[in-house]
C-alpha cells in the first residue's frame, strides 16, 4: 500500500493550514548588503478562506481570491483599486511555514533586486 501523499492531498494540507488570519509583523530588506528581517510598523492582514477568497485589511482594504499554483507556489488575485506595497496583482509567492502560526512570503519570480519577502503570525482559525 502507498502512504505517500499525492500532490492534490499536499495543497489541501497546505490550503487547510493556511485558512484563517495572518498578520503582517516582518519583512526582510536588503540595504546592497546581506539581507534581514525587519519589524513593520503598519499592521496589515491576509485572511484567507475555505472558499479561495482572499481578504486584506489594515493600511488598505481589499478582496480578491488565492489558488495553489503548486504545493508551495501560492497565486494571490486581489481585486484593489488602490496601489499596494504589500499585495502586487496578479503575484505569485513562494510560500513556507514555520509551524503551525507563522508563514512566509517570497515573490516568486523575485522582484526585488537584492531580496525581499514577508513574515506573517496566525491571529486567527476563521
Amino acid at each position: 500500500m502507498n502512504t505517500a501523499c499525492t500532490k492534490s492531498n499536499q495543497e489541501e494540507n497546505i490550503s487547510q493550514q493556511l485558512i484563517g488570519t495572518w498578520k503582517h509583523t516582518e519583512s526582510y530588506i536588503s540595504e546592497g548588503g546581506p539581507g534581514f528581517w525587519v519589524p513593520v510598523e503598519n499592521e496589515f492582514t491576509y485572511t484567507f478562506s475555505n472558499s479561495n477568497e482572499l481578504i486584506t485589511s489594515g493600511e488598505i482594504n481589499c478582496e480578491g481570491t488565492y489558488s495553489f499554483h503548486s504545493n508551495d507556489l501560492l497565486d494571490f488575485n486581489p481585486n484593489c483599486t488602490e496601489f499596494n506595497l504589500h499585495i502586487i496583482p496578479g503575484i505569485t509567492y513562494k510560500i513556507a511555514f514555520g509551524g503551525d502560526d507563522v508563514l512566509s512570503f517570497v515573490p516568486d519570480p523575485m522582484l526585488c533586486d537584492e531580496g525581499c519577502g514577508y513574515k506573517l503570525i496566525k491571529i486567527s482559525n476563521n
